[in-house]
């Protein structure tokens, strides 16, 4: 996610919307201020269909959420991405 500028903050919010069984069984969050060098700042393994990860303060412009998680037949759906601080 390109927030546009660079930003402050230290959770993510993650919902999957009325796909109960379309969620991330387990993901890693990245950080960057250029798009290009990425760091890691959380791991989260709880499978629920909305969460919220948290992890130290982070003052970036970009995020990404990498799926780690393996369930067959299953999607991995996003119907609503928060950031807060």
């Amino acid at each position: 996610m390109d927030m546009g500028q660079t930003q402050t903050f230290n959770k993510i919010g993650l919902d999957a919307g009325g796909s109960v069984s379309d969620c991330a069984r387990s993901s890693d969050v990245y950080v960057s201020t250029d798009g290009t060098d990425w760091t890691r700042v959380s791991s989260a393994a709880d499978g629920q269909r909305a969460h919220l990860i948290s992890f130290p303060t982070q003052t970036a412009r970009y995020i990404k959420v990498v799926n780690t998680g393996d369930v067959a037949r299953s999607w991995w759906s996003v119907a609503e991405f928060n950031v807060y601080n």
